[in-house]
């Protein structure tokens, strides 16, 4: 079994579910790619909710994963509990490495 990397995004509260389908695919693709296999997507709606936040919070204290992926460092900041929070500050929070898709070209790993 290959190590999991488990995925964050935040949605605008008119996303269609296509829009989750189509995160869930890029991380797939980017962490398959880094030789990861992608675990669960963690969903939030902006302004609405938080709860797929510390859903991904509890998911990595029970079941760890070598780091989480996200489209860019905006989809962690709307949680109240990371505004304004640079990536090393929500790597502390997580107890895992982030990788933002953004930054993909210019950084090593999934």
């Amino acid at each position: 079994m290959m190590a999991q990397v488990a995925g964050y995004v935040a949605v605008p509260h008119n996303a269609e579910d296509e829009h989750v389908t189509m995160w869930r695919s890029k991380f797939a693709t980017h962490v398959q790619a880094a030789g990861y296999e992608l675990g669960p997507v963690f969903t939030d709606v902006r302004g609405r909710t938080e709860c797929g936040l510390y859903a991904l919070v509890e998911y990595l204290r029970r079941h760890g994963a070598v780091a989480v992926v996200v489209p860019h460092q905006g989809h962690l900041t709307h949680g109240a509990c990371l505004t304004g929070a640079d990536r090393r500050a929500a790597e502390r929070f997580l107890c895992a490495p982030v990788f933002c898709l953004t930054e993909a070209a210019t950084e090593a790993g999934p």
